[in-house]
């Protein structure tokens, strides 16, 4: 089931903007922080962040459409996010590459000497 997301309050004193660019399109992946629109105010162009995340389904807004807070900005499904980016991890996780202890390498190889000192056993000194 889609869920709106609705433009917050820009500020005091900010009545409306109007949609300079829209940043994310339907069927594209939305997380939080990430700008969704850019509006022009009476006093400066600012960047909207998404607070959730989830796929788009549909952008209700266009580039120069004058909007108010609470109007739909698009509507999205949260449920397939999270089946995406479990999906995602999953095969970032399978396809990582191992280090040579999860290989199996042998691990009794000696340790890298601190900076400055030398890697050789210290030998007894003759008198």
């Amino acid at each position: 089931m889609a869920t709106e997301f609705r433009l917050p309050e820009l500020g005091e004193n900010i009545e409306a903007g109007e949609v300079v660019r829209v940043a994310v399109s339907a069927g594209e992946t939305v997380s939080d922080g990430q700008t969704v629109v850019e509006l022009e105010t009476d006093k400066a162009v600012v960047e909207v962040p998404s607070t959730v995340s989830g796929v788009i389904e549909q952008v209700a807004v266009k580039d120069s459409q004058r909007v108010k807070p609470g109007d739909v900005l698009f509507t999205y499904n949260p449920a397939e996010a999270s089946a995406q980016t479990s999906t995602l991890q999953t095969s970032a996780t399978a396809a990582k590459p191992q280090t040579s202890e999860q290989a199996g390498a042998p691990q009794n190889q000696q340790a890298a000497a601190p900076e400055g000192a030398s890697a050789e056993t210290p030998q007894a000194k003759e008198p």
